[in-house]
């Protein structure tokens, strides 16, 4: 019918969009050995006591057409019954190859520092998303995921803003329910879209989801701005950027998605008291 040709118009170009591939070129980038040291020499003075936890550093170093291949700068006190690092790490599905081992010193003349470089190699076919884009966040999860398996707790060194930033998400998820897994692809847009960014990491998971809700209703309307206001406090979505008219918002929203632009705010502020 007339109807079905039209919303197959409007829609199938969206649908289209969300699963094609951007073909993007490679980054050649020989990995900084001098960054590598230094991470080595900074993981060895956070560790002070002898049942500190082990340090950790992980950088993604490159991509090849079929593996995502990270580097792991890893510390750790060396006590009496630890396991050789060959030990540890061949029990670990991840299958490291070991670049270096050096010591770095003692803690009270008496315990031993190690540090150990290593590359972790992962099928980049796992981390695809629906537009075929590599998820690299998961993966650097699925590899803190595994040597947590052998290591026990460790303290991600350069990820404790990450780490916080995944905690607000799952909670999202789950406030979120059906809703998050009907569009979890546009959620996870969205949650990268917030700004500042180190807000993301202790905003009000019920706040968050207050926005993309609207978001959610922007998307399928033609007004071109919607605004809601919960508690004392404004949510705003918009075609433009209203966010610059607001003196202090809590956190603002900058997304493009379908070929669209979406900005937004949370905060104490109505948009009506500003012109458009």
């Amino acid at each position: 019918s007339l109807e079905e040709i039209r919303n197959l118009k409007v829609w199938l170009p969206r649908a289209l969009k969300g699963k094609i591939e951007h073909l993007q070129r490679a980054v050649f980038m020989p990995r900084n050995e001098e960054e590598i040291l230094k991470h080595m020499i900074t993981l060895g003075k956070e560790l002070r006591f002898a049942r500190d936890l082990p340090q950790l550093i992980l950088s993604f170093e490159k991509q090849t057409e079929t593996q995502l291949i990270f580097t792991v700068v890893l510390a750790r006190v060396l006590l009496s019954d630890t396991p050789p690092i060959e030990d540890v790490l061949c029990i670990t599905k991840l299958r490291p190859k070991i670049d270096r081992v050096k010591q770095l010193g003692l803690i009270r003349k008496k315990y031993p520092k190690e540090a150990v470089v290593f590359k972790v190699e992962l099928p980049l076919e796992d981390f695809l998303r629906e537009d075929h884009a590599v998820d690299l966040y998961q993966a650097r999860q699925k590899i803190l995921q595994e040597l947590q398996e052998v290591f026990g707790d460790l303290r991600d060194y350069n990820g404790g803003m990450i780490s916080k930033q995944n905690e607000v998400f799952l909670s999202l998820k789950t406030s979120l329910g059906k809703i998050a897994e009907k569009h979890h692809h546009l959620l996870e847009n969205f949650f990268h879209s917030l700004f500042p960014l180190e807000k993301r990491s202790f905003l009000d998971p019920e706040k968050l989801k207050n926005l993309f809700l609207l978001l959610l209703e922007m998307i399928h309307s033609s007004e071109r701005i919607l605004i809601k206001e919960k508690e004392h406090q404004y949510y705003v979505v918009s075609e433009n950027p209203v966010v610059e008219k607001i003196s202090s918002p809590l956190i603002s929203l900058d997304l493009e998605y379908d070929e669209r632009s979406y900005f937004g705010y949370i905060g104490f502020e109505n948009i009506d008291e500003f012109s458009l």
